[in-house]
């Protein structure tokens, strides 16, 4: 598709206007082609060498803010709505930016499988008796339940019809469990069924402030 764009907009035959409507196109497809090399590159680290987490302290209220409005800017074939119930100053030990790839991946699992008129996420983050849940849920496909204990495997894609017809690789939610694990955390998905969409549930524990490796 980006060539298709780049060929139309050497097009001496297609309007200024109508270039102007392709620019944003190829923008989001050269963002989604960042985003699989970026995935690929992390889960080669994971798999061969490890993947060292550099942890500091932050605030987790703000990522989530920051991750939720990036994904509202995310263009999409539906309208949609994200709601958004954060506590106000969460702060917690851990790999800010690592932590934001594994939100990003259940945000972009959320915008893309759907099969309605109309995109509604809710989401939200709590914390109490020393623990942080952060909820994603959605109005979705949904997951048949026989799929749900696969759903964070590597390349791992569930075989029904709308997941053929959206592209994906099937390493986000594969990276988002590890992520979440190399912070001692667990991350667990819940689905009434097909059709009835998905929720996803992180929950990360305090850790003690040093570096932490995986291999």
């Amino acid at each position: 598709s980006m060539r298709i764009y780049l060929d139309t907009l050497r097009s001496q035959n297609i309007s200024a206007e109508k270039k102007q409507e392709i620019i944003p196109r190829l923008g989001v497809d050269v963002n989604r082609l960042e985003k699989l090399v970026e995935n690929v590159l992390h889960a080669a680290r994971f798999e061969r060498h490890g993947y060292r987490l550099h942890v500091e302290p932050f605030d987790l209220s703000s990522l989530v803010r920051e991750r939720v409005a990036a994904i509202e800017r995310t263009p999409t074939g539906l309208p949609k709505t994200i709601a958004a119930d954060i506590q106000d100053g969460i702060d917690i030990v851990g790999d800010a930016p690592a932590l934001g790839r594994a939100i990003d991946a259940i945000l972009e699992n959320s915008l893309c499988y759907h099969s309605g008129k109309q995109i509604h996420v809710a989401v939200g983050l709590r914390s109490s008796d020393g623990k942080t849940m952060i909820s994603v849920s959605d109005n979705g496909v949904g997951v048949d339940r026989k799929d749900i204990p696969r759903l964070f495997e590597r390349f791992y894609r569930v075989g029904n019809e709308m997941t053929r017809q959206t592209s994906g690789t099937g390493l986000g939610l594969y990276l988002c469990r590890e992520i979440i694990r190399a912070h001692g955390g667990t991350v667990m998905a819940e689905s009434d069924g097909l059709g009835k969409g998905a929720r996803f549930i992180i929950t990360l524990r305090t850790m003690v402030r040093h570096e932490v490796s995986i291999s």
